[in-house]
């Protein structure tokens, strides 16, 4: 199975949601499936896995969250349009 998970940082210990979002990507690989992960980080235990490709989506250096946030909504919607056909989740 291919899943891709879209999100600002996929970090171990990073607020309830990212280590939600952590725990399930380590899982999911744990599991053998393919993981494409649109994020600005990502922890390197999971980018040491062959089953893991991390897309980065880069917003470092932009002066409020605010657009930190259009521009990674931005982008991450531009590369998915891109490759609409490659994941089953």
């Amino acid at each position: 199975m291919k899943l891709c998970i879209v999100t600002h940082k996929v970090l171990k210990g990073e607020g309830q949601g990212r280590v939600n979002i952590y725990e399930v990507a380590c899982e999911a690989v744990r599991r053998g499936y393919h993981l494409t992960v649109l994020a600005s980080s990502v922890s390197a235990d999971l980018l040491q896995n062959s089953l893991v490709q991390w897309v980065p989506i880069a917003v470092k250096g932009l002066p409020t969250q605010l657009l930190k946030n259009l521009v990674f909504s931005q982008k991450s919607a531009s590369w998915l349009r891109q490759h609409p056909n490659g994941f089953d989740v």
